[in-house]
């Protein structure tokens, strides 16, 4: 987009072409309508007026279609309209059929939005025709999702199937996005069939895609439509977990239509499920979000139009004021100076003066240490020996691979996969050396000094679901999937960050033992009087000997390579038995070998009041 105004007037001049004109103002307004549609709309105008009178017949016709593109995506359907028949004559006239075709969709698309599907339909016809005479497949992919759409929303589901498949069969994966488009809009239609199992085999494809591609909103999408599917099947519980956990993505990527859709649908799952209490809630936190939307969307359409009033009358005013400004810069810059020579001299007086007291209080201090560090010399030498050991063997590994990755992205013939791959596993090795790092500060401070808890009734679920963000593009990267069903009232007495610090090491490793396209899943359940937290993954394991010692900080056994060749010390697991156990607490793993781990955290319950 151009940096400002001037920049965007000195593009246009040396524009030498009406369509060179016509490219600069488009690609301005493309632009800036993702966050106004408004100021779109007038890059498309001054677009449209830029071209209108010269001797170029099909850049008029482009203009025009494209002014009424933006008319309808400001909802202003009477000008739109207009326009794009405009563009339909323009088109006939110079005979082009790509753009005749373009106006065609876009009169489809208006005549569809105002829920006119008998004219959406003749226009999707015309397109159609249109298209398949140039032998267009671009455009007949256009004009086949553009059916599938139409038809959806006739609630014709079996021929909405038929154009969509033929789409998908068409693109033949070209296109991501439309691929992505098409796994969902077909999984819906099989959803409304209640053909489930279908829907789930389009909606999983539509996942791993979002997967492999690292696109988080339809990864939430994906997720949010499988909660849909289950609850079809009735298998509320499952339909629970990815409904929450197609939240939890949406709020991280701040898709408020998507929060707002899973919260309805979660209303209808506790309805179902006879939790009527539980659905009121989810309802009314649909219908708190839907007026916190529309009311954002108001005060965003007021806001551009105050913004625009206000530009033109602060140019004004910017231009009566210039000449006095210009008079008084000159008064201005000496005052400036002489002001900042003062303070200058004056931060040098004040720092020399600051730095003579601190030297005398750091030697005061000095003499008082030495008598306290002769003392602690020898837990010292103890402390530091073990903390040495484990740098020399473990910081070592991560540290080298660091090295060899950054040599070899120095590389200028990687290819994209090289180049994935080195990234990739470098962030697991700069993660690795900065979780050895918090690990060994922890334990040396707690060996030291011993760390001071404050224990006080802490919400699982918040604890949860703050280490998870910090893991999940971590998760994302390795294609792993993090569940929660971890109730909002279940409550532990512990330390806030000794918690965190523990979950943090727990999710780490669980991470770092999945194989890629695993689950992992984060539950509570009571266990006779104690609360217990479970952290459930379906990775690689342990045998009986690794569980005898993994607690042991000299285990010489341990598993410390992951699945993605991650490097580990075994530092974080006894650090984690040694704090959970000073709040009272219990930690045991259960672990098969080649069928995943479970860690069960115990704590003490809360009464709440």
């Amino acid at each position: 987009m151009a940096e400002n105004k001037d920049s965007l007037n000195d593009l246009l001049k040396k524009a030498k072409t009406p369509r060179e004109t016509l490219k600069i103002l488009r690609k301005e307004a493309t632009i800036v309508s993702t966050t106004s549609v408004q100021k779109g709309l007038m890059y498309a105008r001054q677009a449209y007026q830029a071209v209108k009178n010269s001797n170029d017949k099909e850049t008029i016709a482009e203009a025009t279609d494209f002014l009424g593109q933006n008319f309808l995506d400001a909802d202003n359907y009477d000008s739109a309209f207009y326009y794009l028949n405009q563009a339909v004559i323009k088109s006939e006239q110079c005979s082009d059929k790509k753009e005749l075709g373009s106006a065609y969709i876009n009169l489809e698309g208006g005549y569809q939005e105002i829920n006119n599907y008998a004219k959406a339909e003749e226009y999707n016809s015309k397109a159609f025709a249109t298209y398949k005479s140039i032998r267009s497949n671009k455009g007949i992919l256009k004009c086949l999702i553009g059916l599938g759409e139409l038809k959806m929303a006739l609630k014709q589901y079996d021929s909405c199937l038929k154009y969509d498949l033929e789409a998908l069969a068409l693109n033949n994966d070209s296109s991501v996005y439309l691929t992505g488009l098409l796994y969902n809009n077909i999984g819906t239609a099989y959803e409304r069939l209640n053909n489930y199992t279908k829907s789930l085999e389009y909606q999983n494809k539509l996942y791993h895609l979002a997967i492999k591609t690292g696109d988080s909103l339809n990864i939430a999408a994906a997720l949010e439509s499988k909660g849909g599917i289950y609850i079809g099947l009735k298998q509320f519980d499952t339909a629970e977990t990815y409904l929450k956990s197609a939240i939890l993505i949406a709020k991280k990527v701040k898709m408020d239509a998507l929060v707002q859709s899973a919260y309805s649908d979660i209303g209808l799952l506790y309805d179902k499920w006879g939790k009527p209490k539980l659905a009121l809630e989810w309802v009314r936190r649909y219908y708190n979000l839907k007026d916190s939307i529309f009311t954002k969307d108001n005060a965003a359409h007021v806001a551009e139009m105050e913004e625009q009033y206000q530009s033109n009358e602060k140019q004004a005013k910017i231009d009566l004021q210039g000449a006095q400004i210009r008079t008084s810069r000159q008064n201005f810059y000496f005052i400036s100076v002489c002001l900042l020579f003062i303070v200058i001299v004056a931060l040098i007086l004040f720092t020399i003066q600051q730095r003579v007291r601190f030297l005398n209080r750091q030697l005061t201090q000095q003499k008082k240490e030495v008598t306290i560090e002769k003392e602690k010399s020898e837990q010292l030498n103890i402390v530091k020996d073990k903390i040495f050991s484990i740098i020399s063997h473990d910081l070592r590994s991560p540290l080298n691979n660091i090295n060899a990755s950054l040599s070899l992205l120095r590389k200028k013939d990687l290819t994209r996969d090289e180049f994935d791959t080195l990234t990739g596993g470098l962030g697991y090795s700069v993660q690795a050396t900065s979780n050895l790092l918090d690990n060994l500060l922890v334990w040396s401070t707690n060996q030291l000094n011993g760390i001071p808890l404050h224990l006080r009734p802490i919400n699982l679920k918040e604890v949860v679901d703050e280490s998870i963000s910090l893991y999940q593009n971590i998760a994302l990267q390795k294609k792993l999937i993090i569940l929660t069903k971890v109730g909002e009232d279940v409550f532990a007495n512990a330390d806030l960050h000794v918690l965190l610090f523990v979950l943090r090491n727990l999710l780490d490793n669980a991470i770092k033992f999945s194989n890629p396209g695993n689950e992992i899943i984060i539950s509570t359940e009571r266990q006779d009087h104690d609360i217990a937290l479970i952290i459930r993954d379906y990775g690689i394991g342990m045998n009986e000997e690794q569980l005898l010692n993994l607690f042991t900080i000299n285990n010489k056994i341990r598993r410390n390579t992951g699945t993605a060749k991650e490097q580990g010390s075994g530092l974080g697991l006894s650090l984690c038995y040694e704090l959970i156990k000073k709040m009272d607490g219990d930690i045991r793993v259960e672990s098969k070998q080649g069928e995943g781990t479970s860690i069960f955290v115990t704590f003490p319950p809360v009464a709440i009041v």
